[in-house]
């Protein structure tokens, strides 16, 4: 069956890595870095300042805090299908 338009894909790690637990933090590294991105350091990540998260601000944001706390073990990656562009998510 045909993959249907306007899928985004944001995976916690690459294909051969493994997503890392933080127990001090209370899970996943990448749950963690979502969560700061999208609410508990949203100004921080709101690059254009709009007040919105945009999907580019969402990955770059969680892999630059994902590959920090990880030392570079795990990296998060973005996958697209018929989307161009950048558009709010948050």
């Amino acid at each position: 069956a045909a993959i249907p338009s306007g899928l985004v894909i944001l995976s916690a790690s690459k294909g051969r890595q493994f997503s890392e637990e933080n127990p001090a933090a209370g899970g996943g590294v990448f749950t963690n870095a979502v969560a700061d991105v999208i609410a508990r350091q949203r100004p921080a990540h709101d690059a254009n300042g709009n007040g919105a998260i945009e999907v580019s601000e969402l990955y770059a944001g969680v892999k630059r805090l994902v590959m920090e706390r990880t030392d570079g073990r795990q990296t998060p990656w973005l996958v697209r299908n018929q989307m161009v562009g950048d558009f709010a998510l948050f």
